[in-house]
């Protein structure tokens, strides 16, 4: 019986660079100040978070399930939901940075379907955190920022991927997240253009949830600044799609569509609603609102407030089960 021959995977030009080019890249730095590069990775793979850098549990010779992490506010970010119990790497050079990268990648969920040897089952995300604080006497508190490249799985046909099994299950976890996050973008490119303002639900998938919670201006005060509100900007996202020049049109085309969206979404000016409740006051913002009360504000408050409302009581829930 002879044996099917291996396929052949011809390498097709790419304009982009396979090692990113950064000799050329001059940023200004404080001199009184010091710096401090922290990487995090992790994904989400059927709805639920993964650290990507802690590696498998090994006990007793056999290897332990991982452990999902929460997407919490913590003691250290109350006005900012962030992943709970990620391992964070300090690095001091590319090369440091693109060895973490890479082991990060190792323990990412792939399997190979008939439409790719090598196919994402998870969402990944890979995070470069700054760090900067004052050299003076009194050291000062670290400030950061952070940018997040999250690489999307791809939905899948199962007719065409040839999927079973525990693969046809993780295909159709990441279809439903990605059909939730084009919703999230079509209600706020709608909320733009009509005078009613819709809640984003962003809550209905982890993918959704860690892309839109963060997506919107707060106010919080701490000891340290003696109660005085510190305004925290909104993240701000770019979408970056790639376009196989030889693919299938139809999935190419209805790829272009979707990111489509994303051009027409912007940041709305409105306070987090997590803050207004912790903070107990309603009172508006300089700079985020126009003075005037009106009814369909009040309306709109109270809606993202039942949205909160409805959170809280679900993690209520959880909580009880897990006591």
């Amino acid at each position: 019986m002879a044996s099917s021959a291996p396929k052949r995977y011809i390498p097709r030009p790419s304009t982009l660079p396979q090692y990113p080019v950064v000799d050329d890249v001059t940023v200004a730095v404080d001199r009184t100040a010091e710096y401090a590069i922290v990487i995090s990775m992790y994904e989400v793979y059927n709805d639920r978070i993964f650290d990507l850098l802690s590696g498998s549990v090994v006990s007793k010779g056999a290897m332990q399930k991982r452990r999902a992490l929460l997407f919490k506010s913590t003691e250290h970010s109350p006005d900012r939901k962030v992943v709970a119990g990620l391992r964070k790497i300090v690095c001091g050079s590319l090369d440091e940075a693109l060895m973490v990268l890479e082991t990060g990648l190792l323990e990412r969920k792939v399997a190979g379907t008939g439409s790719n040897a090598v196919s994402s089952r998870s969402h990944g995300f890979f995070c470069i955190e700054v760090k900067k604080r004052s050299r003076s006497t009194v050291l000062g508190p670290w400030t950061s920022s952070t940018l997040t490249v999250v690489d999307l799985a791809g939905s899948e046909r199962a007719r065409n991927a040839k999927t079973a099994g525990a693969t046809l299950a993780e295909a159709g976890k990441i279809n439903e997240s990605l059909m939730y996050l084009g919703q999230c973008m079509q209600m706020q490119s709608d909320n733009q253009d009509s005078n009613k303002q819709n809640v984003v639900p962003f809550r209905q998938c982890k993918l959704t949830e860690l892309l839109f919670s963060n997506s919107f201006p707060s106010f919080s005060s701490n000891s340290s600044t003696h109660h005085v509100p510190q305004h925290h900007r909104p993240q701000k996202a770019i979408m970056i799609v790639t376009a196989d020049p030889v693919g299938d049109f139809n999935a190419t085309s209805q790829i272009l569509r979707y990111s489509a969206l994303a051009r027409e979404v912007t940041v709305p000016r409105i306070p987090s609603v997590t803050s207004t409740i912790l903070s107990g006051s309603s009172k508006p913002q300089p700079g985020c609102f126009s003075g005037r009360t009106t009814p369909f504000a009040t309306a709109e408050e109270l809606e993202h407030a039942l949205a909160e409302l409805a959170r809280l009581a679900k993690s209520v829930d959880v909580l009880q089960l897990q006591l």
